[in-house]
């Protein structure tokens, strides 16, 4: 089943970040993704696994996820 990006947060020094994906059905679930280099290579995106739980609505997603991945719940600067 395909997703499509519904929210995307990236952690201040962009090593991290947070996405919300929007299932066909409609359920959403998130993956917190890191950037990162090996071997030499480019640095890119990989997707965090495994995802979270589905939900239904974004706001759901990113509660969970806040409660979570401590960098989310860090004051800005």
């Amino acid at each position: 089943m395909s997703a499509t990006i519904a929210h995307q947060i990236e952690r201040e020094d962009g090593g991290a970040r947070l996405t919300v994906h929007r299932r066909e059905d409609g359920l959403v679930f998130y993956t917190e993704d890191s950037f990162e280099a090996w071997d030499g290579t480019p640095a890119v995106w990989r997707e965090g696994y495994p995802p979270s739980g589905l939900f239904a609505t974004v706001e759901e997603a990113k509660a969970e996820a806040t409660a979570i991945i401590p960098w989310l719940r860090a004051p800005c600067s």
